[in-house]
């Protein structure tokens, strides 16, 4: 049996971890050997497509890599917003999900169990090992598996682009709704550092810096990391510990090598380790409560754990022949584990923890370049395997009222595996002058493997269900078709009809239904999405104001549609069965705007709208046609303006304000009002002096000191299980500062 010890370590079965591993390790020894060989076989000096997209690049634009090559911004015709790290600074975040609200219809809930919305399509809060997410997360090119790797930190973060619809042509199964890559920084051969140090509400203390400097003339090593450490905002009535705080610390290394011209290879290494108490609401009638604002009531603390580790080698070849050969290597871990106290209140009635352990190998190996003058290609070929181990737990504690149940603990655990292979084309071809089309095309065949088993309670009817091993696979092939129109280097215009997929899966949070007699009987099958969508990126008077904006709509098949389901006799158990909802239809806009009137003042504007809604879908007798989809909101907006006035030439004073809007969501398909999450607005404040080397800022976010219960939820159990429910609140955290203190070289 699977699970975690007394001291926090994880035990689990090895079912086929040997044979990934060997297979692993063959195909990254062969595209070392491959990468190592390449320099004797190469003719001539070709300057990179980096380097001709940086000559090209104006003061204050993005060069991304949206495309898997690199592009202007404003050239790239697809949905993307680029956050630099200096943008990063400005706003104070400390991980991506603070970032989403930078970005149309996005949103972010950060933590271990992060959930992301991008136009409607979301990926799924609850942890089911049987789940994928829609929304994939990319680091230096690397997808990142499970979702609770998703949230992280940015203390070496060159840039984050966040790519909005469809990316399944160059991204692959798992960008069905969209995808988020980011970049960190590559070592430099001119000596450079940075650092910053914060302090501020709850005893918040933060540090984090990067460092790189040449070995030689063709070697550079670069290494970052951060330590944040605040106390928790939720006081527990019980003990009077403090929950819902931050203690956690990581970093990167990277060696750069160039022995020529021709060749760059990058070898990082990374590790994240987060240990905190998780929030926990509180109650305002009932069982356990009422308490306060920003108070629980509970015997057991949220404990909320990850930890995630990885090695990669990056190679980028100038070929003789005028192409690019690029190769990711790439092996990654992860940890989770988190337990809860399932009654929400102060009695030992049930107690439930669950635990992955997460083992991947991913290779990407592509060539880019020109077939003619008028015609650029990417092709490339993609291998994806990973292994979890899975574990969950329920524990009935001595005050369940119902006796035969006391101290009887219940187990769902397994493995759960995925091997993918992808070939993937792109073709960008100039039919005349300014006038570009674009067809791509992906093919997947994927295979899953589920062994799985469950020791429940037969006594309220969770089944008791013996090991059994199951298999599903799935093929796909997902184009993207674009026409693009660019009269001059500041006005573009373009179309794009793509496809994304995502594979099926199986339901195995917890099985309560007495009618589950077989693993088989969980499976959900897979989902696609179309995407029509029609953009404008433009830039008038000498990029003083930038403009950029598109409509789309999308229709969504085959819904892997979680819904949350009390189990356990109802209260705060609650599992999440997926099915496949029939169809939905997705439709709105989304706009950016920046200007800037004059040299020291720069204001931004952001606006993204969607109407999410199912537009076929039925249950039985139950019909939720004309629904809105769970966690997609109406309206999204953001407006700032930054002013930096030079007092010397080296210093100058500035000041930030920005105001958030995210309309109201709802957490269920039945659009009920007790699932219905309010809409939230802030105003973020900063101000400080900024030097050459040095920077001091103050900032305050929640301006207004705004307490809102964003959402209302039952907990506890009622007899016989336990002593009755209780109404829970979750509540906005109110107005912080800080101070933080920067210093570069």
């Amino acid at each position: 049996m699977t699970g975690w010890s007394v001291n926090g370590s994880f035990t689990a079965p090895i079912w086929g971890r040997n044979k990934m591993i060997r297979r692993s390790i063959a195909w990254a020894t062969l595209v070392t050997l491959m990468v190592s060989a390449a320099p004797a076989a190469l003719a001539q000096n070709t300057p990179a497509a980096a380097d001709d997209a940086q000559d090209d690049k104006a003061p204050d634009e993005i060069v991304v890599t949206a495309r898997k090559v690199t592009e202007r911004l404003q050239d790239v015709p697809i949905a993307i917003s680029a956050v630099s790290a200096d943008k990063i600074a400005e706003r104070d975040n400390v991980r991506v999900s603070e970032l989403a609200a930078a970005v149309p219809n996005v949103t972010f809930s950060g933590g271990p169990l992060a959930t992301i919305t991008v136009r409607g399509v979301s990926s799924q809060s609850r942890y089911n090992p049987g789940f994928d997410s829609g929304i994939g997360v990319y680091i230096d090119g690397v997808v990142q598996g499970k979702s609770y790797t998703f949230d992280s930190p940015l203390y070496d973060v060159e840039r984050v682009e966040f790519l909005r619809g469809p990316q399944g042509t160059l991204f692959g199964k798992n960008a069905i709704g969209g995808a988020i890559s980011i970049v960190t920084r590559n070592p430099s051969f001119t000596p450079t550092g940075q650092f910053e140090l914060s302090t501020g509400s709850f005893n918040r203390f933060e540090a984090q810096g990067f460092i790189s400097a040449p070995l030689s003339s063709s070697l550079a090593v670069s290494v970052g990391g951060f330590r944040v450490k605040r106390d928790g905002y939720v006081r527990n009535l019980i003990d009077n510990r403090r929950f819902a705080n931050d203690d956690s610390y990581g970093g990167r290394a990277k060696i750069l090598w160039k022995p020529s011209d021709l060749v760059k290879l990058v070898l990082s290494a990374d590790y994240l380790k987060e240990d905190n108490y998780g929030y926990v609401d509180e109650v305002s009638a009932g069982y356990g409560g009422p308490t306060g604002r920003y108070e629980s009531n509970v015997d057991t603390p949220n404990l909320a754990r990850r930890k995630t580790k990885g090695l990669a080698l990056t190679a980028d070849i100038e070929t003789g022949f005028g192409a690019t050969l690029t190769s990711i290597t790439s092996y990654r871990w992860a940890e989770n584990q988190r337990t809860n106290d399932s009654d929400v209140g102060p009695l030992s009635i049930v107690v439930s923890e669950s635990a992955s352990k997460q083992t991947q190998f991913s290779q990407e190996v592509r060539l880019s370049g020109k077939l003619a003058e008028r015609i650029n290609y990417l092709i490339g070929g993609y291998l994806f395997r990973q292994d979890t181990d899975n574990f969950a737990q329920s524990t009935f504690g001595p005050d369940s009222r119902f006796a035969p149940l006391r101290g009887q603990v219940g187990n769902t655990f397994g493995e759960a595996d995925t091997e993918a292979v992808a070939a993937f084309a792109s073709v960008d071809w100039e039919l005349v002058d300014k006038l570009t089309a674009t067809v791509g095309i992906r093919y997947t065949d994927e295979a899953k493997r589920l062994n799985y088993q469950q020791i429940g309670f037969p006594l309220i009817g969770a089944p008791n269900l013996p090991q059994e091993f199951d298999r599903i696979s799935a093929t796909d092939v997902s184009p993207t078709f674009t026409l693009r129109y660019q009269p001059s280097r500041d006005i573009m215009v373009y179309g794009t009809a793509s496809k994304g997929f995502k594979s099926g899966g199986w339901n195995v949070d917890n099985i309560t239904s007495p009618r589950i007699t077989t693993f088989k009987a969980l499976r959900f099958g897979d989902e696609s999405l179309w995407n029509y969508e029609l953009g404008i990126k433009a830039q008038f008077l000498d990029n003083r104001i930038t403009f950029n904006a598109d409509a789309f709509r999308q229709d969504y098949s085959n819904i892997q549609t979680p819904q949350l389901t009390q189990v356990l006799g109802g209260g705060g158990a609650v599992v999440a069965i997926v099915t496949n909802a029939a169809s939905a239809r997705l439709q709105g806009l989304e706009a950016e705007l920046t200007v800037r009137p004059t040299g020291i003042l720069t204001v931004n504007g952001v606006l993204g709208y969607t109407d999410a809604k199912y537009s076929r879908y039925t249950d039985g007798a139950l019909n939720f046609s004309g629904n809105r989809l769970p966690g997609a909101p109406k309206w999204t907006g953001n407006l700032s303006a930054t002013l930096r006035v030079p007092v010397s030439d080296d210093w100058s004073l500035g000041a930030r304000g920005e105001y958030l809007y995210r309309s109201s969501t709802f957490g269920d398909r039945e659009n009920s009002a007790a699932r219905t999450t309010p809409s939230y607005a802030s105003i973020n404040l900063s101000a400080g002096i900024y030097g050459k080397h040095f920077d001091l800022v103050g900032f305050v976010n929640n301006l207004a000191d705004k307490q809102d219960v964003i959402l209302i939820s039952e907990g506890g159990f009622p007899a016989p299980l336990g002593v009755g429910l209780n109404t829970l609140v979750t509540r906005q955290l109110g107005r912080t500062w800080g101070l933080r203190l920067a210093g570069r070289f």
